[in-house]
């Protein structure tokens, strides 16, 4: 029998492309360029051109991008991917707001209020936004999306669950945080789920990586304290292949990361 032919080959239709003038609006915090954008685009599809949108308000803008019959071609629009990674706006807005702008907050809001649904979007690797905004270590940013969680839409689980939702490699946002070595991005996940760290667990099938056994391994042992710390020793030490923390220490060969371990 022959292989099965690469899930993007059968993908049909393909995703639609994210409109580049969105695209970087989104990706330099133009909260004001967004709102225009998405508008005059709206209403270019229901009126066959944007002339009339130019002179309009931002408080127009808001209530356009809000107005119900707006709603079809608008999540059309919102559709589209970046070609490379599958990244949605509300991607690019979370993983380019590294600096915390409240531009880049407004943006965020505006797409979600056009397109809730994109809160729990994933793009090629599985990421959500949320991922994206730990990645960036954007502790600002990771608290308007969970803000925008906890408020519900698009968001059918409880909040605890959005945060553990896990990528194609079974990280969560916390392991992007860590990544990233963002102790106060750390501290708003943790701080409304203080158990995070325990995901994935020791019970998990296959090569499984905890938060704890990223840090070390990537030796960032000031992280891996503060996790430690933070979660009270309520965390996972679990790591690929069946290792745990102690084994990641002893490869890195460092000292100091064996001295904590005990406390677990």
């Amino acid at each position: 029998m022959a292989p099965a032919a690469p899930d993007i080959i059968n993908a049909w239709p393909p995703p639609a492309v994210l409109d580049p003038q969105l695209f970087m609006a989104a990706r330099r915090g133009g909260s004001e360029r967004l709102k225009e954008q998405l508008l005059l685009r709206n209403d270019g599809d229901q009126q066959g051109g944007p002339a009339a949108a130019t002179a309009t308000t931002t408080a127009q803008v808001i209530l356009e991008v809000d107005r119900p019959p707006a709603a079809a071609p608008l999540l059309d629009l919102l559709d589209g991917v970046t070609g490379n990674e599958g990244d949605s706006l509300l991607h690019v807005v979370a993983a380019c707001g590294g600096g915390g702008g409240q531009d880049f907050l407004d943006c965020a809001k505006t797409i979600y209020r056009a397109r809730s649904g994109l809160l729990v979007a994933r793009n090629n690797r599985g990421d959500t936004p949320l991922h994206c905004a730990a990645g960036a270590g954007n502790a600002s940013m990771i608290s308007c999306i969970v803000g925008l969680a906890a408020a519900g839409g698009a968001v059918t689980t409880t909040v605890t669950e959005f945060l553990r939702m896990r990528n194609k490699c079974g990280e969560t946002a916390l392991h992007q945080a860590v990544r990233a070595g963002s102790k106060a991005s750390m501290d708003k996940l943790m701080s409304v789920d203080p158990e995070l760290a325990t995901v994935p667990s020791e019970a998990d099938e296959g090569n499984t990586t905890s938060p704890l056994y990223l840090a070390i391994s990537l030796g960032k042992e000031d992280i891996a304290e503060h996790l430690i710390q933070k979660s009270n020793g309520k965390l996972s030490c679990s790591g690929p292949g069946g290792r745990n923390v102690l084994h990641a220490a002893v490869t890195r060969r460092k000292g100091t990361c064996t001295d904590f371990i005990p406390r677990i």
